[in-house]
């Protein structure tokens, strides 16, 4: 396994995680957020995963607007 794992090449064009600054995240922690991204979305955030951190706020937006507005998923299929 050794031998296999040597001969492995990474591929160093691949983005790397960066998570984001300090003071950007203790900003948005201390911010009031609403409690839906607050959570799991500003987690991800923080973690340096941004686009899924997006994609889970949007998702949480959605689900917020449907409720709020009465409208079942039936009337966007």
């Amino acid at each position: 396994m050794r031998k296999e794992l040597a001969e492995v090449e990474i591929d160093e064009t691949l983005p790397r995680i960066k998570v984001p600054p300090a003071d950007l995240e203790k900003h948005l922690r201390n911010h009031d957020l609403d409690p839906n991204i607050s959570t799991e979305p500003l987690q991800l955030f923080s973690d340096g995963h941004f686009n899924e951190a997006v994609r889970k706020a949007s998702e949480r937006l959605e689900d917020f607007v449907q409720e709020t507005s009465n409208l079942g998923l039936s009337v966007w299929i």
